[in-house]
């Protein structure tokens, strides 16, 4: 993500304009057609519960405009594990950033 994306991803707006477009029609549809395309199973470990299958970003570079590819079904565990790696990762990046302009 760059620049003005990046500081609207990290905002509030984001995140209620985010929350309003997974009620949209718009998204329905797409959310539709992803777990059509994945038969309705979890892409990591297999569910099939379809109560507990969610379609996830893999990216938020085309947040509001993605495209199938940018999207997959995963079950609410498995969800929650890929959020909770993107934010791992992000952290260690952070770390590491501060660590190389401290001169550490």
């Amino acid at each position: 993500m760059v620049g003005k994306l990046k500081r609207l991803f990290m905002s509030k707006k984001f995140w209620k304009m985010y929350r309003t477009y997974l009620k949209s029609e718009a998204w329905q549809r797409k959310r539709r057609k992803v777990l059509i395309r994945d038969r309705y199973t979890c892409q990591k470990c297999g569910e099939k519960d379809r109560k507990l299958l969610q379609v996830h970003h893999k990216t938020y570079d085309r947040v509001f405009k993605e495209s199938l590819s940018d999207l997959i079904t995963l079950c609410k565990k498995c969800h929650k594990l890929e959020h909770n790696k993107r934010r791992r990762r992000r952290k260690k990046r952070k770390k590491k950033t501060t660590a190389t302009s401290s001169g550490g």
